[in-house]
């Protein structure tokens, strides 16, 4: 395992979720989940790594649910990014389209589900409720009214539909956070992979212009 600082590994994620094709807003979003899910000692590095190999392309490939009168949709035929839809709860975290301590918010099959559950502990806390977050009929993670973890499986789906509701009698409890974080070898290794990307190639103009322009006789 390489241990890595909260620091490190946010900035590591920013940069392979630029390479893979997010934009500046999303990958702070990024920078945000992962770091909340690996301080709680949840691999949500190893979770964005699962979904950039996914969505990786000339342009992000993978969308956000559309939100109309009927419920949360999907745009497409495929699975919703948890990244977008997290965002999306953010933005509407005090309007009746995420009231889920009143009804369950349903919301369509998306990748990884895990990584969208900091925006579910941030909506926990906006509204100062218990939260109990559901994939397929497994209870994933239940929040309580501060937003701190109560409970967490040990198995993450690939794909969950998700339903999220009012979570009645969670005790809550204090969080002990980490600062070091573990990461496997290759897991770093295909992260820096896509953090690359983002690099530009050397060219001959940048090398013909490399180095001090004139002599230094100090």
């Amino acid at each position: 395992m390489i241990t890595l600082s909260r620091n490190e590994i946010e900035a590591l994620c920013q940069k392979a979720a630029r390479g893979a094709g997010l934009s500046w807003g999303i990958a702070e979003e990024v920078v945000f989940s992962i770091g909340w899910l690996e301080s709680k000692g949840i691999a949500g590095a190893s979770e964005l790594l699962a979904l950039l190999d996914i969505g990786s392309g000339p342009s992000w490939g993978l969308r956000g649910p559309t939100i109309a009168s009927e419920g949360w949709l999907a745009p497409t035929s495929q699975p919703i990014c948890p990244i977008l839809c997290g965002a999306a709860i953010s933005d509407f975290a005090q309007r009746t389209e995420a009231d889920c301590d009143k009804t369950s918010l349903r919301l369509p099959p998306m990748f990884r589900p895990i990584l969208m559950l900091p925006f579910v502990a941030g909506l926990a806390a906006s509204r100062g409720i218990n939260i109990r977050m559901v994939c397929g009929d497994i209870v994933m993670a239940e929040v309580d009214h501060s937003g701190a973890v109560v409970s967490v499986s040990s198995a993450f789906p690939d794909v969950s539909s998700v339903t999220i509701s009012g979570g009645e009698g969670l005790d809550p409890r204090n969080e002990t956070k980490r600062d070091l974080l573990p990461m496997p070898p290759e897991n770093y290794a295909a992260l820096n992979r896509y953090a690359l990307k983002t690099t530009v190639p050397a060219s001959e103009a940048s090398r013909a212009g490399a180095g001090a322009g004139g002599t230094d006789n100090d």
